[in-house]
């Protein structure tokens, strides 16, 4: 690839060669669709001169002409199919449809310059910086180093003394092979497409310490523009203090710790801490649960207290103080509940005792007074599960209104043992159960339970499969790598399509206009915040859906920029 430099990796290419050539490639009819030349007769287009402006990107608006393709628009425009569909949620299939408008990144060149000087730009993009205002040469060359732990040392090792049925898949050398093969498909694209002039540079750097010593002597690596990696802790924080005696931008790919960004200015962390959850639950039961209480049950004595006790505090900010719940609910629910008794033979209704709220409800008070309502208080309980159990959600549940339980635990077997016991509830109290801070890791919890509770998760990757661009992105993998492409493909792919579009648009010193900088991306969005003057930048999104009919389903209840 022109204008790209690989240096120091010759084992790694033997490596991936012989990845290639020992996995299967499968391709579906959607590559077909995606990837092929449409047999349909070719259109004489021309450029739309419509112009607009998106979270500071301008983008021609071109409006789709009768027998015109996908791939007939992308060569009009000498643009990406992966840039077009990232744009355009709009596409389905990988089709276009006539009078159909369509956001192409405009890609400035001196017969273009015109194009632009009279377009309006978004008042909502000048917060604190002109960013909008920054001019970047397009002859401009980008030195980026790539720090992957690749165990190049160890791969003549693996590969002639491992059994072959596990080579691939014990092997370090391999590990983080889709994040670098995914991060390739970005640069690709953005070399041939936007004209990107790269120098890419790719260390071998693991849990060495040695080996970052080793690059640190580098006379190339003092001048880099940016850094990615390295993605063990102890080497990062060595070379996060080089990026700082250099002022280079250094991105940290995998941690959630917060405190990594402290004091460091040139740092921006592209997983969300899980402090930033806060929010996001916040955002939810403000738009969902007002009415209800809320019941945080810690696994146990440690946890995270901090994050407990502010979202406690966060959300008896936002829960209305009390819910009127009308007598013909109550009575309605009462019955329900009735209904399932095993022993509803032998009572009569009226005989039983009901508790909800902390106290015992009347079913035949509140039959005679049907057209009356009753008040209930609503309140956040923090429940010790360890000490506890679920005794306080017994007793303070509602049977008339909803009841939230947030559990906060990060052990598989405790989250399992928490489903089965909330899920008993149920058979008395109304239940919605969201889970933090990262279930979506636990392997085997997805079950009826979860659904029946309308149970919430957060998560920091959602890939929508639905998605045209992410569809576009898995059929290309294939193509090129011939497998299918784990979780780090998609993250080292939206890292690199991310920072070296920001490095093109705002040069080297982009780092106070990312915070206004937001694209579409595969796997999760970065928006990112500088929580303290003198901070690095820390992206604070966090995906939150449910599982309906055995399908995650994406919550859109708030916008993230009102987060911020």
């Amino acid at each position: 690839m022109e204008n790209c430099v690989h240096t120091n990796y010759s084992g790694f290419v033997v490596m991936r060669s012989i990845f290639k050539n020992i996995t299967a490639s499968l391709f579906l009819t959607f590559c077909m669709l995606s990837f092929v030349e449409s047999l349909e007769a070719q259109v004489l287009s021309e450029k739309s001169t419509e112009m607009t402006v998106k979270n500071g990107e301008k983008f021609y608006v071109h409006t789709v002409k009768r027998k015109e393709t996908l791939s007939s628009i992308v060569e009009l425009y000498d643009v990406s199919e992966i840039d077009v569909l990232l744009n355009n949620s709009s596409i389905k299939r990988g089709k276009v449809k006539t009078g159909q408008k369509l956001l192409i990144p405009f890609i400035q060149n001196e017969l273009e310059n015109d194009i632009v000087q009279d377009e309006m730009i978004d008042p909502g993009f000048l917060i604190e910086k002109d960013c909008d205002m920054v001019f970047v040469s397009p002859d401009s060359i980008y030195r980026v180093a790539l720090m992957l732990p690749l165990f190049l040392e160890q791969v003549d090792s693996v590969l002639l003394k491992s059994p072959a049925n596990v080579k691939l898949l014990t092997a370090k050398p391999f590990s983080f092979m889709h994040f670098y093969e995914g991060f390739m498909i970005a640069v690709d694209s953005l070399v041939n497409t936007r004209n990107l002039k790269l120098e890419l540079k790719v260390y071998d750097i693991d849990n060495n310490i040695t080996k970052v010593d080793v690059a640190m002597q580098d006379p190339w690596l003092k001048n880099a523009d940016l850094i990615i990696g390295p993605f063990y802790i102890k080497p990062f924080e060595m070379m996060m203090g080089f990026a700082d005696t250099n002022g280079i931008m250094i991105v940290n790919p995998l941690t959630n710790r917060s405190n990594l960004v402290d004091n460091q200015p040139n740092l921006v962390k592209v997983k969300p801490s899980y402090y930033s959850q806060i929010d996001y639950v916040k955002n939810l039961v403000k738009d969902r649960y007002v009415d209800n209480n809320v019941f945080i049950v810690r696994m146990d004595n440690n946890g995270d207290s901090t994050i407990i006790a502010d979202l406690s505090r966060e959300l008896k900010e936002v829960i209305n103080p009390y819910t009127l719940v009308s007598n013909r609910k109550i009575v309605s629910r009462l019955r329900m509940i009735y209904n399932k008794m095993e022993d509803k033979d032998e009572v009569n209704i009226e005989d039983v005792e009901f508790h909800s709220d902390g106290t015992l409800l009347d079913y035949t008070l509140a039959n005679v007074l049907i057209d009356d309502s009753v008040r209930f208080n609503n309140d956040v309980y923090v429940v010790n599960y360890n000490n506890d159990r679920l005794e306080t959600v017994n007793k303070y549940g509602s049977v008339a209104r909803n009841n939230v339980v947030i559990v906060y635990t990060d052990q598989s077997v405790a989250a399992t043992q928490l489903i089965n016991k909330v899920n008993m509830l149920t058979e008395r109290y109304p239940v919605t159960l969201i889970c933090m801070p990262e279930w979506s890791k636990f392997d085997k919890l997805f079950s009826e339970n979860l659904m029946n509770m309308s149970s919430v998760y957060l998560d920091d990757k959602f890939l929508d499969y639905n998605s045209v661009a992410v569809n576009s992105f898995i059929c290309k993998f294939r193509k090129i790598y011939g497998t299918e492409p784990a979780d780090y493909a998609y993250q080292g792919f939206d890292i690199a399509w991310y920072f070296l579009n920001a490095l093109m648009r705002f040069g080297p010193d982009m780092s106070s206009c990312l915070p206004y900088y937001q694209i579409p991306l595969l796997n999760n969005d970065f928006v990112f915040v500088r929580n303290e003057d003198g901070d690095g930048l820390e992206n604070i999104n966090w995906n939150m859906y449910q599982f309906k009919n055995y399908e995650k389903v994406k919550i859109e209840t708030f916008n993230i920029v009102d987060m911020k």
